[in-house]
């Protein structure tokens, strides 16, 4: 050890190194998430904006998985279904269903795609499987935002979210 500096300074020194690392670790994993979901909301504003469903597109979601594999491959994430799951994200929250007359029927139908809608900043603090699983889990959007900051706030793992969405299920039920 040099002589300018004692061995309890230079430990102190070196632990707040250390947990400058980590913390800096964390943000830039976290950036690197936010900047991920940004991407999908992107992807699936794009597929939305074409109109493009299944069946009909198809084809269409399945040669842009091809190709953004090929030109991307050492990326995953560009399956038919992901692509479809990003459409179905950046749908869920920002299109709103009208309530339209039809004859006697009340009936739902989606309104048009708002364009400057943002992603809601807790939905893009989380993971992109955090995400897939409360659309796939949840339904409507209040409740969706609601397990999404609770998420963010607690640090919920995957599997925590889903165990406390299926324990407020059932005891709802």
């Amino acid at each position: 050890m040099d002589k300018g500096i004692s061995v309890n300074n230079y430990n102190a020194m070196l632990r707040e190194i250390i947990a400058d690392v980590k913390m800096t670790r964390v943000v830039i994993a976290n950036r690197v998430c936010t900047t991920l979901t940004q991407l999908y909301w992107n992807i699936g504003k794009r597929l939305a904006s074409e109109k493009l469903e299944k069946g009909y597109g198809g084809k269409v979601v399945e040669q842009l998985s091809v190709d953004l594999k090929s030109e991307f491959p050492d990326t995953d994430g560009f399956s038919p279904r992901s692509l479809w799951d990003m459409k179905r994200f950046y749908e869920f929250y920002t299109i709103l269903p009208q309530v339209v007359a039809v004859s006697d029927q009340i009936m739902l139908k989606p309104a048009p795609v708002i364009e400057d809608q943002i992603l809601p900043q807790p939905v893009a603090e989380l993971p992109w499987g955090h995400n897939r699983l409360i659309l796939s889990k949840i339904k409507d959007r209040e409740e969706a935002l609601y397990y999404a900051e609770a998420a963010v706030k607690l640090g919920w793992t995957r599997d925590l979210l889903l165990n406390f969405r299926e324990l407020n299920n059932d005891n709802n039920a």
